[in-house]
This record gives C-alpha cells, sequence and structure tokens, in this order.
C-alpha cells in the first residue's frame, strides 16, 4: 500500500492510497470525500500527463468540491462536461464553473452515456451510479474514474479495470 505523508495524523485507509485524517475542515466528509478523489487523480496520473477532459455525473454539492480541489491543486481542463438526472442542477454546476473560470468550455450533457465518452476522467457522483452507468463499453477509452459514493458500480463494469476504492475511516 502506498502512503501519503501524514504529518503525524492516523491515516485514512483505501485500497492503493491512504489519505490523513484528522480534526478541522477534513472532519466534513464531503470535504474529506472531495479531497481523497484530487489525492487520488493526482497520485494515479503520474507520471503521465493529466487528462485535458473531465466529465461528471451527478452535479451535487460533492462534484463541485471535487472540482474545487482538483482546480485548487493546479489541474486545468480543456473541457468539462456534466450530468445529473436533475436537468437544473447540472446547468447550477456548468455555471458556478464558468464563474470559477471563464475561459472554460463547459457542456451540460443529456445523459451519462456522452460525458463518459467525452472524458479522460469521470467522477461519478450520483447514488447509485449503477442505474445511470450499466453498460461496460462506455469504458472502453480508459478513462480515468473517481466513483466518490462506495458500490455505486455493478461488477460486470469495474470488472476489467483497474478499480480503487476511496473507503474513508471515521477518525
Amino acid at each position: 500500500m502506498r502512503t501519503l505523508p501524514n504529518s503525524g495524523t492516523r491515516p485514512v485507509r483505501c485500497t492503493g492510497l491512504a489519505i490523513p485524517a484528522g480534526r478541522g475542515p477534513m472532519t466534513d466528509e464531503p470535504y474529506r470525500a472531495a479531497v481523497s478523489a484530487a489525492l487520488a487523480a493526482d497520485w494515479l496520473t503520474r507520471p503521465a500527463e493529466r487528462p485535458d477532459r473531465i466529465g461528471f455525473v451527478g452535479a451535487g454539492s460533492l462534484s463541485t468540491r471535487v472540482y474545487e480541489e482538483l482546480i485548487g491543486t493546479g489541474w486545468r481542463f480543456d473541457e468539462v462536461g456534466v450530468h445529473d438526472p436533475r436537468t437544473a442542477r447540472a446547468f447550477e454546476m456548468a455555471r458556478h464553473i464558468r464563474r470559477r473560470r471563464r475561459d472554460a468550455k463547459v457542456l451540460v450533457h443529456d445523459n451519462a452515456k456522452s460525458v463518459v465518452w467525452s472524458s479522460d476522467l469521470v467522477v461519478l457522483a450520483v447514488d447509485p451510479a449503477a442505474e445511470y452507468l450499466r453498460n461496460p463499453f462506455w469504458f472502453q477509452h480508459n478513462p480515468l474514474v473517481l466513483n466518490v459514493l462506495p458500490g455505486a458500480l455493478p461488477h460486470d463494469v469495474v470488472a476489467p479495470v483497474v478499480n480503487i476504492n476511496l473507503l474513508v475511516e471515521n477518525p
């Protein structure tokens, strides 16, 4: 298991990566999940180039926090795709991203399939994702997938790929 320096705090464990836990803002579960996702994306893309296109399936506060963590740690995307079963929420997240980065190309997709196909990095933050992502062929282009809600994908989708679950323990 790889571990990151944790400044003496007890690590939060997941398969392949350990995320430091402690007091302060990290005690907020959505914040902790967003930080964990950003760290995992950074760790899993080393030493290769970072993905240029990101897609979000689910556009709630957790997706927004993941986006903010990635941008805050130096990630830049040429294109951002957003889909949510509640269309208004997808447009709200798109507006937030455009306010944050006026030059960002942000597309609201009407289905999860088009977001997955057009993304190099996919953030799954819809519960349960299995209802939307049943076809393993959607992932044939090998995007990096960050599933921030546990157990949301069916086995036949994740079996042929490297599957790292961010299982956050309570500190």
